[in-house]
């Protein structure tokens, strides 16, 4: 379960697309009016971090951010110049607006280390790049990689960005798939694909639904199987989130309750003063402004969480095979091994078992999901092993 735009001019302009205004690739010829019954694209390869870097800067610097980025600078240099009228000449406003912007491009581009998901998938990657293999078809993406098997809808695609290096789909189950052009053996098969996601996104009505399902993988003969089925409640995963994003969250609430009261108490300065500075308008209004970022990043967690809930969790039964060694997971449209050395945090409750795999999923197996309250126990005691025997 998952827990958190560039273009050199060598090619003719095309047609701008609906999903991927980047597009490089785009042919100049209006697709049909339905998603073509074609042979499907398969593009195998391995994931590395240099890719992962890619997909980020993609991310953080389309055109459509740069622009808001530099309005924004323009507008505080202007703003500066208002409260220093000393400052309002041109020549000042314009050195401030490029220093604002230099300093908060390199901050974007530091972020690339903070942010948990890039931090700990990088982390991942430069340990044991991941060979993937993704296969576009009329149904949708199928992504097979690290003991995984994971289909998507076209229905399910949120958004699509790309350029010549790059394709990354965002999924409205919140998870992230990175398609690199080395993925494939010519440019023209990269710019096929492309074509493909384009088409699937935008005709996903008339998609044929998925004829197969990641069927569930045999544990081995000689280990004792537990099985354990069911459906999670909002309440469960939400609990399960808490444990795996608790420490983002109180540091999020901390850092927005101080810039609140260091915004309040200079406001209130302000106001009390007979003469204020006009400096100290501003100086008030950036706490809180700072502090009401914090709390729409907090929003943003809820909203991800709460979609991850509606796509994966509501009405989703699965189905857990736990043995001694490993646990696998299989959903109508997802299936997981996961070897218990790689949970790294093991949360036992009265209700519910949650496991933090490498810092970047989480896992919740309630205790209705089994049959009897000694398969609960051992497989219990199988995940404390599995933890002890890690440390």
């Amino acid at each position: 379960m998952v827990a958190a735009d560039l273009q050199p001019a060598l090619f003719p302009p095309f047609r701008p697309l609906r999903t991927m205004s980047e597009n490089p690739f785009q042919s100049p010829v209006d697709p049909s009016e339905s998603l073509g019954r074609e042979e499907a694209i398969v593009a195998e390869g391995i994931l590395t971090a240099r890719d992962l870097r890619a997909a980020y800067v993609l991310q953080m610097f389309s055109r459509q951010s740069v622009a808001i980025l530099l309005i924004g600078c323009v507008s505080g240099a202007m703003l500066l110049g208002l409260v220093r009228p000393e400052l309002a000449r041109i020549e000042w406003i314009a050195a401030h607006a490029i220093l604002i912007s230099l300093a908060t491009l390199i901050t974007f581009s530091r972020l690339y280390y903070v942010f948990p998901y890039w931090r700990q998938t990088r982390r991942r990657l430069l340990a044991a790049p991941e060979r993937q293999r993704l296969t576009l078809s009329d149904a949708g993406i199928r992504i097979e990689a690290a003991g995984a098997d994971v289909l998507l809808s076209w229905s399910q695609i949120g958004r699509v960005r790309a350029n010549r290096r790059i394709i990354t789909i965002y999924a409205r189950t919140g998870r992230l798939i990175f398609l690199p052009s080395h993925f494939f053996d010519s440019e023209a098969d990269y710019r096929a694909a492309w074509r493909k996601i384009d088409e699937g996104v935008r005709f996903a009505a008339s998609a044929p639904a998925w004829e197969t399902k990641p069927s569930p993988p045999e544990p081995p003969a000689d280990e004792e199987t537990i099985v354990a089925v069911g459906e999670l409640t909002w309440g469960e995963l939400l609990h399960g989130y808490w444990h795996f994003l608790r420490w983002q969250i109180l540091a999020l609430t901390l850092l927005a309750s101080l810039f609140a009261a260091i915004g309040v108490c200079l406001g209130g300065a302000t106001w009390l003063l007979l003469e204020p500075d006009p400096a100290l308008i501003p100086a008030a209004l950036l706490p809180l402004l700072i502090s009401a970022l914090l709390v729409f990043i907090m929003a943003l967690y809820y909203r991800a969480i709460r979609q991850v809930y509606l796509t994966q969790a509501a009405g989703v039964i699965r189905t857990w095979q736990i043995t001694q060694q490993q646990l696998y997971e299989t959903t109508p449209h997802e299936r997981a091994s996961i070897p218990w050395s790689e949970i790294t945090k093991l949360v036992e409750h009265e209700e519910r078992l949650i496991l933090i795999q490498q810092r970047r999923d989480v896992h919740i197996v309630p205790r209705r999901f089994f049959a009897t309250e000694a398969q609960w126990r051992q497989a219990v005691e199988w995940g404390r092993a599995g933890c002890a025997a890690k440390r």
